[in-house]
């Protein structure tokens, strides 16, 4: 409000008007300390007023008890010489001084203005100026009461000395005025107050009263206290309605608590509405228009106290506590009037913060508030969108009587012609209006207010509120049909109440969720909820079955690949018995498993199998280098069947009091950790990236049990499976997977260290020589026996078995070089036999050959060593006679073998002028070579001089054809 203390003026108008502008420039320019009664703080205040002409009759009596409106200070100007004084002024000033006596008012000054030409003219005595009469014939003690302007039109430092000397004593005795009006008035106030228990008593009158001590505070510039002045009026008046609503009534109270036939929002574009003033005067002011008025003052004071970020922190309260009261006092509205006030009432909240606001920081710490104030407003209108049949879910257009309420209500808003003709944003009631005229604006207007109270909590880091909004935004979706648009939400609020232990709410939102799935046609999804659903213990047994259903029936459907979920929560392994921790081939294992179902009744398992991984036997690959998690400095190395236990960060933190103390003087003190070594441990940097697919692994090993009956509760199932083809060595606990038709729970990773062993005999191979032969001979291609014992590993029909050999041995299979031998079915712990033929080069000793086998069901080549032996042995002598020299070369034959030999012959490797001569006929010389028989050739040596020969002795066998081209060399030396 733009109001100034009001100040007369008497006497020379004139000389007043060609001062006032001065006056008006000047006196609100400095700050002056306001020093208040009551132990009160002192204020500096910049004081202003308006100067009135002096009139007799706007003189306040005793019994008025206004404030603002009542000049509070009097002035006198005069400019004159003695004999004018003595003439006119005198009693001019005298009259003036006698009313104001007469009204018992001490607030004036004289103001004599003296200028150079007047002084020149006069020549007075001493002690016979104006200024000297006026103090003598009217301020008598009151020395302060006259004042005297030098010169105020001169400008220069005399001039500027008797102007702040005016301000200054203006302004002292402005304040001492108010301080007199004021404390009276207050005390005046107080008393009213106190009567407020008497019949007659009005809060209406009381209520201006204590407004008109606002206004002064106000017009003084001491906003706090104008404020202060509000607040305590808004307690108060809180106070009778819950007085009132105990049972204690009072008559005044009976205008607010009648029927309520507007509801128009808070206005706030105006700092003071006189026309809602006017009715509270009246006594004719409705709850609403009375917490309106209040509340816009309210607002109006922190605009000009800069604090307008707390409009919408008291908006909040004072909104709720209205509507509170409007409840408790069961006053009379038609339905969703109350609704639509609240609504309009957060818009222009809204509006005015939004404007007012400049500061960031401020903004975002009261962020809160406005987001609240969003909230409330989409609340509302979803309220009325229900009311008027305007939600997404109805599916025929609003009734006649539905249209007929939205213009009741429309029409209770009222309009306020002065806002109705300013251009700019739209209105509150605007929006409304527009919110209300059809299904599709109204559903534009509510999800644009969510995403505006969502997005300033996310801003704020309230997400547990924007997930509650999201929560009703998605109910909103699902009724327009959108459930695409509503599972996103629906997903964040089951998480966020899943996080924070509200698990009442996640399952509600739950079964939301699941509905919402269903409508999206998304089995899997739909899959997990309804499980979720279904093992939740806050449901009830019903709605829990009904989901088994669904499950059931999804089950049953086969529209491709299985189902897929976690078997958690709706069953869990407590319990894991190894029955065969140790098995080989053909061995029937078993592993008991107890398990805990949370289904609501029995349910029909097609199979539940347990798989197992094979693990890499130790030193059978080369273990790459790793970074291994800091937590821990050794190696995490799997033991059987053995839980490692990790070690543990500690609970609590150990600290201990320190103190420094220099030159008898305490420094410093402070609290030490002994153990940070332990609580500042660095955690593993390196983190795999968990995925949360869930999919069925295929196991060479894996344990079943069908046809399984589970009830809810403990259920002890045995799976059980016979060892076939798989890898010796450990097999590590892996997938569980429960089948219930075409669902499928599976549970990754059941257990780290469970582990059972695969003990396996592997096939091995013999070679054995005819019985002809009797041993392998090298040189000849000769017969054998391979046979093939199986252990613990059958051999399938069809399996083809290579056989490879080492460098010098050939081997022969049908008459092929290349074996590849095709096998029948043989089981476990027998045995097969086959013929083939090897081939060993020719050699002067034995010679170790190896035989390599490879086939499907073998885990690894198989490798046979054999032993060649030469098929003869030689020896020789050396006999002189005389100066002739011999030389005897026996043949022994090494086994039952005949050989025929031919060709005895027998030369020096590296002298050409030694020749022998064979001492027999070679056309008679053939024998039959067993190892019974020995047979003797001799030569005699024809050289010039004694000396070592190295000779090789040669024979031919005549009766294998793959040697007779192949003599049977044996190299010596001798001395002759």
């Amino acid at each position: 409000m733009e109001t100034k203390p009001v100040v007369t003026c008497y006497g020379d108008s004139s000389l007043f008007s060609g001062l006032q502008a001065h006056i008006n420039r000047g006196l609100p320019k400095e700050a002056t300390e306001w020093k208040r009664s009551y132990g009160r703080s002192s204020k500096f205040v910049c004081l202003d007023a308006s100067f009135v002409p002096y009139d007799e009759d706007i003189l306040p009596t005793e019994n008025d008890k206004s404030l603002i409106s009542r000049p509070f200070f009097h002035i006198y100007w005069t400019e004159c010489d003695v004999d004018n004084y003595k003439q006119s002024v005198r009693e001019d000033i005298t009259e003036w001084h006698t009313a104001l006596k007469s009204n018992n008012i001490p607030d004036w000054l004289i103001v004599v203005v003296v200028s150079d030409e007047s002084k020149v003219k006069a020549k007075l005595l001493p002690r016979s100026s104006v200024i000297d009469r006026v103090k003598s014939d009217f301020c008598g003690k009151q020395v302060d009461r006259c004042i005297v302007l030098t010169e105020p039109h001169k400008g220069d430092q005399r001039c500027m000395d008797s102007w702040n000397n005016f301000y200054q004593r203006l302004r002292q005795l402005l304040l001492q005025s108010f301080n007199r009006h004021l404390s009276k008035y207050e005390e005046n106030m107080r008393s009213l107050r106190e009567r407020r228990n008497e019949q007659k008593w009005s809060f209406s009158e009381y209520f201006l009263v204590q407004e008109e001590l606002a206004f002064m505070f106000e017009m003084l510039g001491v906003y706090d206290d104008s404020l202060l002045q509000y607040d305590e009026l808004d307690a108060l008046f809180t106070q009778f309605l819950l007085n009132h609503a105990a049972g204690e009534t009072v008559d005044w109270l009976t205008p607010f608590i009648e029927p309520c036939t507007k509801w128009a929002g808070i206005s706030l574009s105006k700092a003071l509405n006189w026309d809602k003033r006017d009715l509270i005067k009246m006594n004719k002011a409705s709850l609403l228009e009375f917490r309106n008025y209040l509340f816009s003052r309210q607002c109006a004071l922190l605009s000009l106290l800069n604090r307008p970020w707390e409009i919408a922190e008291r908006a909040v309260a004072y909104l709720h506590n209205t509507v509170q009261e409007m409840k408790t006092l069961e006053i009379e509205m038609p339905e969703g009037s109350l609704a639509c006030w609240v609504f309009l009432s957060c818009l222009e909240v809204l509006h005015t913060s939004d404007k007012l606001n400049n500061s960031t920081e401020k903004l975002n710490s009261h962020s809160l508030y406005t987001a609240s104030l969003w909230d409330y407003a989409r609340k509302k209108l979803k309220e009325l969108g229900v009311l008027c049949g305007l939600m997404p879910e109805v599916s025929s257009n609003p009734t006649s009587e539905q249209l007929n309420k939205v213009v009741d209500l429309l029409f209770g808003m009222g309009i306020n012609e002065e806002e109705a003709s300013t251009t700019g944003s739209p209105r509150p009631i605007d929006r409304l209006r527009e919110a209300l005229s059809s299904r599709q604006s109204f559903q534009r207007h509510y999800l644009d207010l969510s995403e505006l109270a969502m997005g300033t909590y996310k801003h704020i880091g309230r997400m547990r509120s924007a997930r509650i909004i999201g929560q009703d935004v998605a109910e909103f979706y699902m009724k327009q049909e959108s459930p695409q648009k509503a599972e996103g939400f629906l997903l964040d609020a089951m998480k966020m109440y899943k996080q924070e232990g509200w698990d009442i709410l996640s399952d509600s939102i739950a079964v939301l969720l699941a509905q919402c799935q269903k409508k999206l046609s998304n089995p899997l999804k739909y899959a997990k909820t309804a499980c979720y659903i279904v093992c939740s213990k806050n449901l009830s047994h019903s709605e829990r079955c009904y989901y088994l259903d669904e499950l059931i029936q999804l089950s049953r459907s086969d529209d491709g690949n299985p189902l897929c979920i976690q078997t958690n929560p709706a069953f869990s392994v407590d319990n894991i018995v190894l029955n065969t921790p140790v098995a080989t081939f053909q061995d029937e294992m078993s592993i008991e498993l107890e398990i805990f179902s949370n289904l609501p009744r029995e349910v029909f398992i097609s199979q539940i199998s347990l798989g197992f991984s094979h693990e890499a036997s130790e030193g059978s690959q080369k273990r790459s280098l790793s970074r291994q998690p800091s937590l821990y400095g050794t190696v995490d190395e799997p033991v059987m069947n053995f839980q490692t236990i990790r070690p543990q960060l500690p609970s609590k933190i150990n600290v201990v009091s320190a103190t420094d103390v220099k030159q008898e003087k305490l420094q410093s003190s402070s609290i030490i950790c002994t153990n940070t070594n332990e609580l500042l441990k660095r955690a593993d940097s390196i983190q795999g990236s968990v995925s949360d697919s869930i999919y069925k692994l295929n196991y060479k090993l894996s344990l079943t049990a069908k046809d399984v009956l589970i009830k809810p509760g403990v259920n002890l199932v045995t799976v059980k499976s016979q060892v076939d083809s798989c890898k010796r060595g450990l097999y590590k606990l892996g997938q569980l997977c429960i089948e219930m038709g075409h669902l499928e729970f599976i549970r990754h990773n059941m257990a780290n260290n469970i582990f059972v062993e695969i003990v396996c005999q592997q096939p091995f191979f013999e070679v054995s020589p005819s019985a002809k032969i009797g041993e392998l001979i090298s040189g000849i291609k000769q017969d054998v026996e391979l046979t093939l014992n199986t252990c613990s590993i059958p051999v399938t029909e069809g399996s083809i078995l290579s056989v490879n050999t080492s460098s010098g041995l050939s081997a022969f299979y049908n008459d092929e070089s290349d074996v590849k031998i095709s096998l029948g079915a043989v089981s476990v712990n027998s045995s097969v036999t086959m013929n083939l033929q090897l081939q060993h080069i020719l050699t002067k000793d034995s010679a170790e050959a190896t035989l390599t086998f490879e086939s499907s069901f073998l885990h690894y080549p198989i490798s046979c060593h054999v032993t060649f032996y030469p098929p003869l042995q030689f020896s020789h002598k050396v006999f002189s006679c005389q100066e002739r020299k011999y030389i005897q070369v026996e043949v022994k034959g090494n086994h039952e073998t005949p050989f025929s030999l031919t060709k005895p012959h027998l030369k020096t490797v590296d002298n050409n002028d030694v020749d022998f001569t064979y001492l027999g006929h070679f056309d008679k010389w053939q024998f039959i070579m067993t190892s019974q028989y020995v047979i003797c050739g001799n030569f005699e040596v024809m050289l010039s001089q004694d000396h070592p020969l190295l000779t090789l002795f040669s024979l031919l066998p005549t009766d294998h054809l793959w040697m007779k081209t192949a003599y049977v060399d044996y190299l010596y030396t001798t001395s002759i």
